[in-house]
């Protein structure tokens, strides 16, 4: 996946979520309390506050990301129900074979047999398991999401969020944003998309508290004053009502489109602190009146009267006991909250259709359970609290309107001086899940407006090339990464600038900028990927090996260095290890009409050539205007007297390549033996 797909990706939540980017404009964050201290850890803070860790242990929050073992198995793992894939033809299951736990991918023929498969392991548990659980799995710290999802409330399994649009099969990457709402801390590899060194088990005390370095430091030299307050950490309780919802909108904000600013990411904001420092998010405007999602909670409860009438101000913590729960507060609780503001003997008889009596469920009425769009197979409470029970909320339309209107949810945003960008940004982001909305043109037209504004903006720069790219105006695209470099290089930008100077044949270019960014990150599988492309091309060979070898050492599940590798193999005569090579290609990735033909270039070479046809046929059946699949079949069936099929071969490659020299080849070979196909 490129460096920009990757940027531009879906996220915000494995279930479900808003659009959102790496990081968008610079902003100098307010102070915090806790902004020169450290993490310390649950065991630590556990070690004074034992009684309220151990509540707070068996809550949503603490459950939202962890390993999983026998003892949290509540899934069927009986490999029994298959979830088909209609669009690339795929079957997935999910099984148990010992202590392990497995997904697996599949293909059958016409006659039902198997004819690809590819399994990993489920090492780690996303979400709580209240309305369903996602998996992860590691390779050499990189994470990815698995394609199956275990749906609780109906006791079966589906495709993960997203996948129905866009199967990412078992290489969908987990970047830091992911992480930000399923762990209180992490160390990322630096300028690496989903590379971690290490991360916690859950949201932690000290995601909602602050680093408590100085707390501890500061209790341990003896008691602190009774009922003062304590500035060694934050107490949600005492901030004001903004920056306490500030607090829980980290990861409860739904939105249509969310990212960071430039620089700050999901561990940079400290509570506290403004939010909107950190974390920019567009909507559609009333867009969170119409649907609800997965953590659309904040929106939601901002439209009741409930939120905007209450006295003393309504928040969060109002209803909530963020350390215990919510099974354990049940109901009742939330009656009783209710309660302290409406009595029911004066609604009684206010409404028609509800008697209201001190044993009616509010919560039933009122905030009723409704199945986002995002999320087909659970059901979540509704915040807003109507009055009145409504029909269920449904899609606006907007989303896939040809008109696209996006707004801040921070109104202060409207006056900061890169708004253009921030607004560029949002309306590209949402140009990659509604390709069809004219989106990228608003893009295009606002981060060129706003880069005139403030031509020293590197990543307006680097999405601008982005935009450019996808137009394929390639010119402008790497006019504009090389702005982006050269105001602050990173690893992406170099990728980008390094892909362009290829198209542009400058070979030399390329090959700085790919070593450039191997400087900065030199393990970056992709751009050893690429270096190595460049190498080889330019007669390399041992140089290109060696970058070949690092990337499949540091990625072994990356389908084009392996690809790459196999090839060179072939060049340099090393057979055994290039077929090695190419079948894990295919094996990784079965329509991969490339890695087809070449090991059934190999193949043919040595001897096996129905084999090699097998390989060129299920090339063409996956792309149907491959062309080097086209010729080399013609070829093939030519060699072994099967003129019509080869005459087949031949005629649709003529029908779609008038151009293509080899066909003067192929005419003659129609009926007589020709030589060996040549790798392409």
């Amino acid at each position: 996946m490129s460096q920009a797909r990757r940027l531009l990706g879906l996220c915000s939540g494995l279930l479900g979520g808003g659009l959102l980017l790496w990081s968008a404009c610079r902003q100098t964050p307010s102070s915090s309390p806790a902004r020169t201290a450290h993490y310390v850890g649950d065991s630590v803070c556990a070690s004074c506050h034992e009684e309220i860790a151990s509540h707070y242990q068996q809550t949503n929050k603490a459950r939202a990301l962890y390993p999983l073992t026998p003892d949290r198995v509540v899934e069927d793992f009986s490999g029994r129900q298959a979830i088909y894939e209609p669009r690339t033809g795929f079957y997935y299951r999910a099984f148990r074979e010992g202590d392990g736990f497995f997904q697996e991918e599949y293909r059958l023929d016409e006659q039902g047999r198997p004819i690809h498969r590819l399994r990993y392991p489920i090492e780690y548990v996303v979400g709580s398991g209240n309305a369903a659980r996602t998996y992860l799995y590691e390779e050499n710290g990189f994470l990815f999401e698995l394609p199956l999802t275990w749906y609780t409330q109906e006791g079966r399994w589906a495709l993960s969020p997203g996948y129905e649009r866009a199967n990412a099969r078992f290489f969908r990457p987990i970047p830091n944003a992911c992480l930000g709402c399923h762990t209180g801390h992490f160390e990322p590899v630096a300028e690496t998309a989903n590379r971690y060194r290490s991360f916690s088990y859950g949201i932690t005390c000290e995601r909602c508290h602050g680093p408590g370095s100085e707390h501890v430091t500061r209790h341990r030299q003896g008691p602190y004053r009774p009922g003062a307050p304590d500035p060694t950490i934050v107490n949600p309780a005492r901030l004001s009502r903004e920056r306490r919802m500030d607090l829980c909108q980290q990861c409860h904000l739904e939105s249509t489109v969310a990212f960071y600013r430039e620089g700050k990411g999901p561990l940079d904001y400290r509570p506290g602190e403004r939010l909107s420092d950190y974390w920019l998010v567009f909507v559609h405007p009333g867009s969170a009146r119409h649907t609800v999602q997965v953590a659309s909670h904040v929106e939601r409860m901002q439209q009741s009267a409930c939120f905007q009438g209450s006295s003393p101000p309504m928040d969060c913590l109002t209803c909530h006991d963020p350390h215990r729960p919510a099974r354990e507060q049940g109901p009742a609780h939330f009656n009783r909250i209710c309660r302290s503001c409406h009595e029911p003997a004066r609604l009684s008889g206010t409404l028609p259709e509800a008697a209201h009596t001190p044993e009616s469920n509010c919560i039933s009425c009122h905030m009723p359970r409704i199945r986002p769009s995002a999320v087909p197979h659970a059901a979540f409470t509704d915040h807003a609290i109507p009055r009145r029970l409504l029909p269920p909320p449904t899609p606006s339309g907007k989303e896939a309107s040809e008109s696209v209107h996006l707004e801040p949810i921070f109104p202060e945003l409207r006056r900061e001086r890169d708004y253009l960008l921030y607004e560029g940004i949002a309306y590209l982001a949402y140009a990659r899940e509604h390709p069809n909305s004219g989106a990228l043109q608003q893009a295009l037209g606002k981060l060129e407006k706003g880069l005139k504004r403030n031509p020293e903006h590197a990543e307006g720069w680097y999405l601008l090339g982005y935009a450019y790219e996808w137009q394929r105006d390639y010119s402008r695209a790497r006019s504009a990464y090389s702005r982006a470099v050269a105001l602050q290089p990173t690893v992406e930008r170099l990728l980008a600038l390094a892909r362009m100077d290829e198209w542009a044949g400058a070979l030399d270019q390329a090959e700085v900028h790919y070593r450039q960014a191997l400087q900065r990150q030199p393990e970056h599988p992709e751009a050893l990927t690429n270096l190595g492309r460049i190498l080889e091309v330019r007669g390399r060979l041992e140089e290109a090996r060696s970058c070949y070898e690092r990337a499949v050492a540091l990625r072994p599940g990356l389908a084009e260095a392996r690809f790459n590798l196999g090839t060179l193999l072939m060049r340099i005569g090393d057979l055994s290890a290039a077929e090695q090579e190419l079948r894990q290609a295919i094996q990784l990735d079965p329509d991969y009409p490339k890695a087809r033909n070449n090991l059934a270039i190999l193949l043919a070479r040595t001897g096996r050539i129905r084999e090699a046809i097998s390989h060129w046929e299920a090339a063409v059946e996956g792309d149907s205007t491959y062309a080097d699949g086209l010729f080399n079949l013609a070829i093939a069936y030519a060699q072994l007297g099967r003129l019509r099929e080869a005459r087949h071969r031949a005629e649709a490659l003529q029908r779609l390549y008038p151009r293509d020299a080899r066909l003067e080849q192929l005419r003659p070979l129609l009926g007589a033996s020709s030589p060996d196909p040549r790798p392409r």
